[in-house]
């Protein structure tokens, strides 16, 4: 993705939105005054709304009437496909004039709002970790861009856009071009067709059969969309085309079809909630992080923990969980989830990225005091262990592991750790962080002899055995209670210890720990 396309200071606020849109940026927009109605969401340069926005309301009833003219139109396209066939130019169906009509008065309505900040500063929040599930959209982008690039410019401010009368304007060829679906009105479609050979903006005027400024107008609109450009501009637009297209398309069919043999057992609240959080984490996450590996990970381990991800983030997953306008941002999971297995999947692609990958920069553009700020972490950590238990208890580890890191990282509890010891156990080769984070856990709760055991069980497998020996005996010291650490001991002194835990299995193991930590 793109990253933030200018300085704060150095832009306006009608700028930034063509700038979002030209480069198909993703992030949140807002006004330095911290006006609610500047600000926008951006995934992939298309504008998306919060549910507290101003316009929401406006939005969303656009937003239904489209889909209904749809089905609608979609209902009779069987009737009217042979007429279309048998025609060079089939005239506009009804339900195509409604549409149009009703997104010229979203983007008019819009617009309006919008206006008394065109001027103001305006700063940008980079990255996809701004990027709700709840969101509204997306919105006629392309539509609202044409319309701020001239609302309110006289005839020299629209001269001055275009490089003046002199300056010769060119189509921008298709792979320049960024693919909007706008609809054109007549004299937007009549420029572009006279622009195939390059021409003078005095020359496109003279052309025109209606008022000079109207026609500057017409032609600011499609600059601004990036459908035509100035010859003394570079050929390449700004648009920075998405990470490996072709690949992500092939990996989103192959986990399709995976879905499709063994859907996720998630509940839908939980679901999105888990969606909510990496989405959320996504711009703070390095490529181990968000798959989960470790960068000693063999290539197998990453391409599992590569498809239990892109099967949570699928986009097929909008519908069923409501989620409106969601599929573009499960399509950029999905996207950062391949380009992280792209990367990791490579020996030397991954040295390149982890001698890259420094300290994690968070934004955190909120005005809430620290106390505030702690108690929301709190709170966070909180509902991400609960969910991870849940994942846990069904054997879903690597969606627990996601949501157990960032508990740990907003509020380091014992029980956080303890959870995430175990399930980082079930896999071999992450046995000693495993460890590691269990001792964190006893560090903070050096009395409780339940998590003494489950160090000493944890460090057995590890093939640590004095050390295993040395926890099971200070579980029985902090609670002499504790029955299984007296059988853990006499098992070590009998040497049956490994042998006992190979033939219980892995994941008898992990469920027997857990299900004994609930109970201490």
């Amino acid at each position: 993705m793109p990253t933030e396309p200018t300085e704060p200071s150095e832009i306006r606020f009608f700028d930034a939105i063509r700038l979002a849109y030209q480069e198909g940026w993703t992030g949140r927009l807002g006004l330095n005054s911290a006006d609610l109605r500047g600000q926008l969401f951006f995934v992939g340069g298309d504008l998306y709304l919060s549910p507290e926005h101003p316009f929401e309301a406006s939005a969303t009833a656009w937003a239904n009437t489209i889909r209904a003219l749809r089905r609608q139109s979609e209902g009779n396209a069987e009737v009217e496909q042979g007429s279309a066939e048998t025609s060079e130019s089939v005239p506009a169906s009804q339900d195509e004039v409604e549409a149009r009509l009703a997104t010229k008065r979203l983007t008019t309505e819009l617009t309006d709002l919008l206006e008394p900040c065109a001027r103001e500063a305006c700063h940008f929040v980079d990255g996809a970790g701004q990027i709700r599930l709840d969101l509204i959209g997306p919105l006629p982008t392309g539509r609202l861009v044409m319309e701020t690039s001239v609302r309110g410019e006289d005839e020299g401010g629209l001269l001055r856009q275009l490089g003046g009368a002199e300056s010769t304007l060119v189509l921008s060829s298709a792979d320049d071009r960024r693919p909007s679906g706008l609809e054109l009105n007549p004299q937007e479609a009549f420029l572009l067709s006279r622009l195939e050979e390059p021409l003078s903006v005095g020359d496109l005027v003279q052309q025109m059969n209606v008022e000079r400024i109207e026609s500057l107008q017409a032609l600011c609109r499609l600059l601004a969309v990036g459908l035509i450009r100035r010859e003394s501009d570079s050929a390449g637009g700004a648009q920075t085309s998405s990470f490996g297209a072709e690949l992500v398309r092939r990996f989103a069919e192959r986990i399709a079809d995976s879905l499709e043999k063994e859907p996720v057992s998630l509940a839908t609240e939980e679901h999105r909630e888990l969606l909510g959080n990496i989405l959320g984490r996504m711009g703070d996450m390095t490529f181990f992080e968000l798959l989960a590996v470790s960068p000693q990970s063999e290539v197998e381990e990453v391409h599992r923990a590569f498809m239990e991800l892109g099967r949570l983030v699928h986009p097929s997953h909008a519908t069923r969980l409501a989620l409106a306008g969601g599929e573009r941002a499960l399509g950029l999971l999905l996207e950062r989830a391949t380009e992280a297995y792209f990367t990791l999947s490579d020996s030397e692609r991954r040295a390149e990225y982890f001698e890259k990958v420094g300290p994690l920069q968070i934004n955190d553009g909120d005005a809430a005091t620290v106390e505030e700020r702690q108690e929301e972490m709190k709170a966070l950590a909180r509902r991400n262990f609960q969910l991870a238990r849940n994942l846990a208890d069904r054997q879903e580890f690597h969606a627990a592991i996601q949501l157990l890191e960032q508990a740990v990282k907003d509020a380091p509890q014992s029980e956080y750790l303890a959870l995430l010891a175990e399930c980082q156990s079930y896999n071999p080769r992450w046995l000693d962080r495993a460890v590691q984070n269990m001792w964190r856990a006893v560090e903070l709760r050096p009395d409780d002899g339940s998590l003494r055991l489950r160090l000493g069980s944890l460090q057995e497998r590890r093939g640590d055995k004095n050390g295993a020996r040395e926890q099971y005996e200070l579980a029985l010291e902090k609670g002499p209670d504790v029955i299984a650490a007296r059988e853990s001991l006499d098992r070590l002194r009998s040497r049956s210890g490994p042998k006992a835990v190979e033939k219980r299995g892995l994941s008898q193991t992990i469920r027997a720990l857990f299900n004994r930590g609930n109970r201490a």
